[in-house]
């Protein structure tokens, strides 16, 4: 057989190609691969049925990109076309999105990513060289990288590799969509999950060891975008301007296949799917609405997305016609551009529907270039790209701090060093009160230690006083941290000494004084039966011995920091319980062990040497900002509260300033008539009295349905648990230790739900929530399942630590609740904070709330006015959880650790919408059933015509093209 190009080869290609390049197009001609074509572009071609098609077109000047010459399109006319797009719906010319498909993205069967380095001729021939091999063609260079996309994709199909007809090949990479349609059913940011995916796969084939590719070359970024032509297998192309290889300006290049691979099956353990769900479930990401016939943007002239569009046209148009400004003419958006210097008002537009300028008046200049895409579609691309790069998850716009911080993190040392900034600027400003989110393992409280010394002289040149203390949710943290600080600090900054000294409560050191004594601890029934009006009064009379010993603890304390700064380093209750006097603050004071002093003057004195300066508070949680208690619970407590002494006259059983111990006696005394409900104790009845009448907000919960709506009709007894927590009563109580604890308060934390309760509060607070939307998040390995429940989360985990030592002979530790007697295990709030877990596999559970938490949760929902706290808790922990061995705590080099979630699929369904708030990707192991339902729906078969011979295919191309 004779190759009809032949002459096409030896008259343009032979002078930069060697004779083993030329062989590669000549046996592309001569044995065309077809299979990718007919198997998966014809079969979705176009699908009136489904209202989709593939744009398919000879020339990139289709108006609408419809679909008017695939709709026609006969067996033997389909090499005449160039380009196509991937599926789209199909739209008529008064529809308004005819002009724009972009906005018409559809879901196909498959889609096709498609790359195409448009290089030099040096990158193109070693681009030639991957598509080479003696033997097998999954030995070739991108043989391996397909083999490796089968073992890894179950929803990979397969790779073709056209000739662009220049010098540029087009590798089209086709994975099947049905994990989408399974667990996207909804799809509101179609297109976006798509250019998502696209990032994922370039960033993999570029980083392929086997390929080589040099860090100069980087793929088309234009052909992320669904809607963008890309070159058509074994198509023409008519050559229009000037060509690599000298091939005039009319002459037709076949566009040949080069190499070809569609799989029958995925590869062997392949479970991981290229599409991530949750990014077709997005509802920040913006569209051009429509309305009528004409267009108008999400935004207005004037707003930051159009200042941003306008920044881009001035750079593509640097002189005249040089852009004036925005305006709304007829329901239409147009640019508007100044002719010349002396014009003083602009007379030449762009319409939304055109790439060029409507030139009018006088303008003497070349002529002006066009833009890529029509006006009104480069300006949703523009505001696309500005929202992404200017709103946080959520569509919320970054301040100014935020922004600063989200363009200088670029890797994990840049974004450190920004926290760095962050921190100093919270830190050193004015305002009182700061409320920081930001990423797990960003070093936080790091920068805060190795800045303590500076912070300090601020304030002390301010003229204000006061000492610094680091709140933690355990003692060991605090522990770890103040070594961290006294390491850090070893020699003394502006002259003087700073040593971190762990601070405990008064409970904790008496339990470790009598522990130590061999003496019983105190309970507060046996001090009302002492006669003692507490605890600490009892100690005092009856265990003097205990408070020697204490106090020689407090001794030895300040002993330690003796001649220096003390920073105190505690946990979390302490620094809650530091503005109402509680004795750990008062004995840390010389002066409350003075007996020298009346107890007043002594009290005094205590707060005095004991006052806050700077308060920073780690990993708040919603309790340390907010008490949530049942109506029933503050009822029976009012009602407690009013009852008359069993005595008689007017003292009351409850009265206002009794000690602690006559509180418990009319507690129980109330409770043996009046059952306590379910879950109350002592301490809450205290805590509930506490609060003023008016410090109590009211709400009532409501059914939100955040894990989506369940029904068990075959089940007479079941009832919906969830449900159930709407019409409950509630009063929330905001807390007052974080506004009065110190001058300066700053909390850390990394979760959405203690942030959105301090959004609800307002003033005081300054609220900074950080993101790294330039940094690739970590991998985890998801495995949703209807058995993730919490009877069998042993089971469960027993069998994941197995396999995984199986496949990788490492141990997976395990975090999650409902697993305490599981070894090498901790709950999610124990592992919070750690670094126990760097380096190392880790094995989470995601299992629904039980009831009452869920209700506690809708209870805040009602009251912030929002209906995803449930969820945003869940993600709060999964976050947390994946920051113990990823992001910032994860190894720089090599590979990352095993991060494996065991999580509910309902909840996993219920998270996807929200998936946007997760600092982690969640890929969803892609199970046997929804690989199965993947193949299930034979593909309609293409009928095709016997092919030409060379000759006349090339007399028909012709003929086709000049037409």
């Amino acid at each position: 057989m004779t190759d009809p190009y032949s002459d096409l080869w030896s008259t343009y290609y032979a002078r930069r190609l060697s004779a083993r390049e030329l062989r590669q197009f000549t046996e592309a001609s001569l044995k065309p691969q077809r299979t990718f074509l007919d198997t998966i572009i014809r079969p979705s071609a176009y699908r009136p049925d489904l209202g989709a098609y593939m744009s398919v077109s000879p020339t990139k000047n289709l108006e609408g990109r419809d679909h008017r010459i695939v709709c026609n399109l006969a067996d033997d006319d389909w090499q005449y076309q160039s380009l196509f797009t991937n599926v789209l719906t199909i739209a008529t010319v008064n529809d308004p999105n005819y002009n724009h498909p972009m906005l018409r993205t559809a879901l196909g069967p498959d889609y096709i990513f498609t790359f195409e380095f448009d290089s030099d001729l040096t990158f193109f021939r070693q681009q030639l060289g991957w598509l080479r091999t003696p033997k097998h063609p999954l030995d070739s260079p991108i043989g391996q990288f397909v083999a490796h996309l089968r073992a890894t994709y179950a929803d990979f199909v397969g790779l073709n590799v056209t000739y662009s007809g220049n010098k540029s090949l087009h590798y089209h990479f086709a994975f099947s969509t049905h994990i989408v349609a399974q667990r996207a059913p909804e799809r509101p940011s179609l297109r976006y999950g798509f250019q998502k995916a696209w990032d994922a796969l370039a960033q993999e084939f570029q980083g392929f060891a086997a390929l080589a590719v040099p860090a100069s070359e980087s793929p088309d970024s234009t052909l992320r975008q669904p809607e963008w032509y890309r070159r058509l297998p074994l198509g023409t192309r008519l050559i229009d301007k000037t060509h690599a290889f000298d091939v005039p300006e009319g002459h037709p290049v076949p566009q040949l296949v080069l190499w070809e691979h569609v799989r029958s099956q995925s590869g062997r353990g392949a479970v991981a799917s290229i599409f991530n769900p949750a990014d077709f479930t997005r509802t920040d990401i913006p569209t051009t609405a429509r309305r009528g016939k004409a267009a108008s943007l999400d935004f207005l002239p004037g707003t930051p997305e159009a200042d941003h569009c306008a920044d881009r046209l001035r750079e593509f148009y640097p002189d005249y016609p040089s852009f004036a400004g925005f305006v709304v003419e007829r329901g239409e958006l147009r640019a508007q551009f100044y002719n010349g210097p002396g014009d003083k008002r602009p007379s030449s537009y762009m319409a939304e529907g055109f790439a060029s300028i409507m030139i009018q008046g006088s303008f003497l200049g070349p002529k002006p270039p066009r833009l890529p895409k029509p006006l009104g579609e480069m300006l949703a691309i523009w505001s696309e790209d500005y929202r992404q790069r200017h709103l946080a998850p959520g569509g919320r716009e970054r301040t100014d701090l935020e922004q600063r911080f989200a363009e200088a993190a670029t890797d994990r040392d840049a974004a450190i060093a920004a926290m760095g900034t962050v921190l100093d600027s919270l830190v050193m400003d004015d305002r009182p009160c700061h409320f920081l989110s930001a990423p797990e393992g960003i070093s936080k409280s790091r920068t805060l230690i190795a800045n303590t010394p500076s912070y300090l002289k601020r304030f002390e040149n301010a003229g204000e006083a006061g000492l610094m203390m680091f709140a933690f949710s355990t003692y060991k943290l605090a522990t770890e941290k103040a070594d961290e600080f006294n390491a850090a600090h070893p020699f003394p900054r502006f002259g003087k000494r700073f040593r971190a000294v762990v601070l405990k409560s008064w409970s904790r050191n008496y339990a470790e004084a009598c522990e130590a004594l061999g003496v019983a601890e105190i309970t507060l029934e046996r001090a009302l039966e002492l006669g003692s009006p507490s605890i600490l009064q009892a100690v005092r009379l009856h265990q003097p011995e205990v408070m020697d010993r204490i106090a020689a603890s407090f001794r030895a304390l300040r002993r330690s920091y003796a001649g220096a700064v003390p920073i105190l380093f505690t946990v979390h209750d302490v620094a809650h319980e530091w503005v109402k006097d509680s004795a750990s603050r008062l004995m840390l004071s010389p002066a409350f062990w003075d007996k020298t002093l009346d107890p007043k003057a002594q009290r005094q004195r205590a707060r005095e040497e004991t006052s806050l300066a700077i308060l920073i508070h780690d990993e708040v949680s919603k309790d340390n900002l907010v008490r949530i208690d049942t109506a029933e619970a503050c009822q029976w407590v009012e009602d407690l509260a009013a009852m008359p002494h069993p005595q008689g006259g007017r003292k009351k059983l409850w009265p206002k300033g009794a000690p602690l111990t006559r509180l418990l006696e009319g507690y129980g005394l109330f409770a043996k008539l009046n059952p306590a409900p379910e879950g109350m104790t002592f301490e809450d009845a205290v805590a509930i009295r506490d609060v003023p009448a008016n410090g109590w907000d009211r709400v009532t919960g409501k059914d939100s349905g955040e894990y989506g709506a369940y029904t068990a009709a075959n089940n007479p007894d079941w009832r919906d648990i969830y449900g159930e927590a709407a019409g409950r009563g509630w009063r929330i109580h905001v807390r007052a230790w974080p506004t009065t604890s110190a001058a300066k308060v700053l909390i850390l934390t990394t979760e959405a739900v203690p942030t959105a309760i301090i959004r609800k509060i307002g003033k005081p607070w300054t609220v900074t929530e950080l993101d790294t939307p330039q940094i690739a998040p970590d991998v985890t390995d998801v495995r949703p399942s209807r058995d993730v429940i919490a009877r069998n989360l042993h089971g469960l985990v027993r069998e994941a630590r197995a396999d995984h030592l199986q496949e990788t002979g490492r141990p997976l530790l395990g975090i999650g609740n409902k697993m305490s007697d599981l070894v090498q295990t901790q709950t999610h709030h124990t592992a919070k904070g750690s670094n126990g877990y760097i380096g190392k596999d880790i094995v989470q559970t995601m299992a629904l709330l039980p009831p009452e938490e869920y209700a506690r949760l809708e209870a805040l929902n009602a009251w912030c006015g929002r209906d995803d706290l449930i969820r945003l808790h869940h993600l709060d922990q999964f976050n947390q959880t994946a920051g113990r061995n990823l992001g910032f705590r994860a190894p720089r080099s090599g590979p990352k650790p095993a991060h494996i979630v065991l999580i509910n699929r309902r909840l996993f369904e219920a998270l996807t919408p929200l998936l946007k708030f997760a600092r982690y990707e969640m890929r969803e192991r892609v199970s046997q059933r929804v690989q199965k339902a993947g193949k299930t729906g034979a593909k309609a078969a293409v009928a095709l015509r016997p092919a030409m011979t060379g000759k006349e295919r090339l007399a028909a191309i012709r003929q086709a093209l000049a037409a």
